[in-house]
């Protein structure tokens, strides 16, 4: 039976070994995975920018105005 010495020198150096040897399989995934998180983030915001564009320009159409246009006529009725 190995001491506990030994046991603990083992798990040191396989610990280390397996830090040293991480996977390029494993590696070439994670980057492709994160680039592709990164578009996916990328493409959602340019759809949540078309939305709100869309929307401001449907209030203005229905003849309303748009909280900055409010802020400016409250702004120029103060001064």
């Amino acid at each position: 039976m190995p001491k506990k010495e030994e046991i603990g020198e083992s798990m040191i150096s396989t610990s280390l070994n397996s830090k040293n040897n991480i996977d390029e399989y494993w590696l070439a995934l994670k980057e492709e995975y994160d680039i592709a998180t990164k578009k996916q983030a990328i493409e959602e915001k340019k759809l949540l920018t078309k939305e709100i564009d869309d929307f401001a320009r449907m209030w203005c159409d229905a003849g309303l105005d748009l909280k900055e246009t409010l802020i400016e006529r409250g702004l120029k009725k103060k001064n």
